[in-house]
């Protein structure tokens, strides 16, 4: 409690002092307990990004080898290669259409002759394409053997004219019994699929989170929510310099980059081959806006800024009226001596005017405030002679002066 009277001063001093310590110290704590979760938190969300980028990877993958399979072994069975024998395909074409119909990665299935022509395919608007447009998914070098004699031939990310769309195509060779080449099997996979690996609900979060997948040359977007950005540059998406990126030669990892005035926090994962296959050297990037990230970690520091300023408010409220309580007791024994005291008292303020005067003072004197309600009135009625009044004035001046 603050008291006045000896050494109170200090007492005060050291009170506030104290108080002013103990707040200090809390706001540093504060910001301390804030710069610590800030850093938890920041490394919690890269390396979930970092799951999400691998996740990504992982589920393309398996859906790339099990394509990588089933083309190779569609190419023995002998409802696909009856097509060659018979006329009427109509079996190969409905066998083609429930696997496309049952699994939904799986965008057309097509099956050419040693000579490049379309006999038979899952999906009936394929047949009447143009010859263009079928020759130039017919991989002539690849029936030939020119192509190192793989069991399934893949190609990588591109644009289909004989689909309309953009595909990754596996092929397989169909052979008699001969073990000789009859023609090409080939199996196109749903683009729209393998984005929603990328770019969907799979990578988390919501639309402040954005997932791109890139080439093998790890530039050309292949991935995106946007279909329109399929096959640009990712410089033409987002204002980034390549330098930035921090790909390097590193399979994965995490960071914060600067896209145009953004700061976005980003994650990687490459795949040199998914599954086994090589042409896949595919990048999945998962990014998001730095600042939107840190919103809640940034809404709890305003939490605890305003609790902080609100403690401070009511201490110092707290003191205010300690203060006031104090001093009004103070005021209160000042007053009861004043009024008792056993001589006469008066106070004068700077004006000359007399504020008060104890009982005692008119018991002596004979006088009330009334009676002298300024310095001059009380000298004219106690010094009536002009000349030794003017004595007392030069003497109390004079001690005044001394004392001062």
């Amino acid at each position: 409690m603050l008291k006045l009277g000896p050494f109170s001063k200090s007492r005060n001093e050291l009170i506030f002092s104290f108080l002013i310590v103990a707040l200090l110290l809390l706001i540093g704590m504060g910001a301390l307990n804030y710069s610590v979760s800030k850093a938890a938190l920041k490394k919690q969300i890269l390396s979930g990004f970092e799951d999400a980028a691998y996740g990504a990877i992982d589920r393309m993958g398996q859906a790339m080898h099990t394509s990588y399979v089933d083309v190779q072994q569609w190419a023995g069975l002998d409802i696909v290669k009856e097509a060659f024998t018979r006329e009427d395909s109509e079996r190969t074409n409905k066998f083609f259409s429930n696997l496309t119909e049952n699994n939904k990665l799986y965008r057309a299935v097509v099956l050419f002759n040693s000579e490049g022509r379309l006999i038979a395919s899952s999906h009936p608007t394929l047949m009447v394409r143009s010859r263009d447009e079928k020759q130039k998914e017919f991989d002539k070098k690849y029936l030939q053997g020119a192509t190192g004699g793989k069991p399934v031939h893949v190609r990588d990310f591109r644009y289909s004219g004989l689909l309309g769309d953009y595909t990754v195509s596996f092929s397989s060779l169909v052979k008699d019994e001969k073990r000789r080449p009859m023609g090409i099997v080939t199996l196109f996979i749903n683009w729209s699929i393998i984005q929603e690996f990328t770019t969907g609900k799979q990578i988390g979060g919501g639309e402040d989170r954005m997932g791109i997948l890139l080439a093998s040359d790890g530039n050309t977007i292949i991935g995106h929510r946007n279909p329109s950005f399929l096959g640009k540059s990712l410089q033409e998406v987002l204002p980034v310099d390549s330098s930035d990126l921090l790909f390097g030669s590193k399979m994965k990892g995490s960071g914060e980059i600067n896209v145009g005035s953004v700061r976005k926090s980003m994650a990687f994962q490459k795949a040199q081959k998914i599954e086994g296959i090589k042409p896949f050297a595919w990048t999945s990037l998962v990014l998001a806006d730095s600042k939107t990230l840190l919103t809640p970690i940034n809404s709890l520091r305003d939490k605890i800024l305003i609790s902080v300023l609100v403690l401070i408010g009511l201490g110092w409220i707290a003191i205010y009226f300690l203060a006031r309580r104090t001093l009004g007791k103070s005021d209160e024994k000042y007053t009861n001596l004043f009024i008792h005291a056993p001589i006469g008292l008066s106070t004068i303020n700077k004006g000359g005017k007399y504020e008060y005067v104890n009982p005692k003072f008119t018991e002596i004197f004979g006088y009330t405030l009334e009676d002298i309600p300024k310095h001059e009135h009380w000298l004219e009625k106690a010094y009536p002679d002009p000349e030794y009044r003017q004595k007392f004035l030069d003497c109390w001046k004079e001690d005044s002066g001394a004392a001062t």
